[in-house]
């Protein structure tokens, strides 16, 4: 079965607090060594994607003239509006030729970095760092809850992920609020959502 067991049978054989590194219990050490491979290409593309985002977004807000530029003129920003969705097809066309796939995913994340950056230089600065906080929140929670299932061999449920993340954003949420209020009403429909599964 090319190096693969049933997770099941294999529990009993592995002491997870070994730490032999493992991604998946029961598979080969090549599969686990592509496997982490994979999460590490993943991973720093997403790594170069936030810090191209958070590049443009901050010229785009700092710098005047581009600032200016964004906030007047309602062409360029259909255009930025679009741009992403435009972009989707080529990079579904090329998503398995090598040297494309990457000029096409840089090009779909100049343009919604510049989305992004349109809507800070609009926005006030208290939200976009709220938004900020609860997507890193929500980064970070999915990333734990995936290498802890991972190490365990559990395999994903459909609720399992969402509440848990949904919960940490819930306790970000709270901490958040001690310094920015939102109101009593947003409070309560929050609190609520994520226990609604």
């Amino acid at each position: 079965m090319n190096g693969y067991s049933d997770v099941d049978d294999m529990k009993n054989n592995i002491d997870i607090e070994a730490g032999e590194g493992l991604l998946y219990p029961g598979i080969g050490y090549g599969e686990n060594q592509l496997r982490w491979g994979f999460i590490r290409k993943v991973y720093g593309i997403l790594a170069a994607q936030i810090l191209l985002t958070t590049a443009v977004s901050t010229v785009t807000v700092l710098y005047a003239p581009i600032n200016d530029l964004l906030r007047g003129n309602s062409w360029i920003l259909l255009f930025l509006l679009f741009t992403p969705f435009i972009l989707l097809w080529p990079l579904h066309i090329y998503q398995q030729k090598h040297p494309l796939n990457f000029v096409f995913l840089g090009l779909f994340t100049a343009s919604l970095s510049l989305t992004v950056g349109v809507t800070c230089a609009n926005t006030e600065g208290r939200i976009v760092l709220e938004a900020l906080i609860l997507t890193s929140a929500v980064v970070a929670a999915l990333t734990g809850y995936t290498f802890w299932a991972s190490k365990k061999g559990q395999d994903f449920s459909y609720l399992g992920p969402i509440l848990f993340t949904s919960l940490i954003v819930l306790v970000f949420t709270g901490f958040i609020q001690m310094f920015f209020p939102l109101g009593s009403t947003s409070t309560a429909i929050y609190s609520v959502l994520p226990f609604c599964g």
